[in-house]
């Protein structure tokens, strides 16, 4: 009889951690999601905000016992999800910069034998990357 209800409590504990943590995975999956529909561009805090909230529902899970080590795939998995989340939010930010940007015009001239641009190559990267920084100034990160 001691050694069922020993069985019934571990069963119970191990539902009731189980179910714990089946609503913190929903719980990063729906941020994930969130950030997915978060402009990188323009909400650089949200995103910050969240990804705060995410670290700290894998500390509190940590605090309450649960180990680094076991939680490593569960983690990996995670870190997979973002990136998928930051590159989908990168594509987006950079078809937005180039549809924004004014148009720059190029030549292709031959000149002593050999194809060049007009105005040269470094030029144009310069004047790109000023327009860029002028016009999304957001673009570039802070160093926090």
């Amino acid at each position: 009889m001691l050694y069922i209800r020993r069985l019934q409590q571990s069963v119970e504990r191990l539902s009731k951690e189980n179910r714990m943590l089946r609503k913190q995975h929903f719980v990063v999956g729906e941020m994930v999601i969130k950030l997915m529909n978060t402009d990188l561009l323009r909400l650089q805090q949200s995103w910050k905000d969240i990804l705060v909230e995410i670290r700290s529902i894998f500390l509190k899970l940590q605090e309450q016992g649960f180990s680094p080590e076991y939680m490593r795939p569960w983690r990996a998995h995670w870190d997979r999800q973002l990136y998928k989340a930051l590159e989908c939010q990168y594509e987006l930010g950079l078809e937005v910069l180039s549809e924004h940007l004014p148009e720059m015009r190029i030549d292709l001239v031959y000149r002593n034998g050999c194809l060049q641009f007009r105005p040269p190559i470094e030029e144009v990267r310069s004047k790109y990357y000023n327009q860029m920084k002028n016009s999304f100034p957001y673009l570039y990160f802070s160093k926090e």
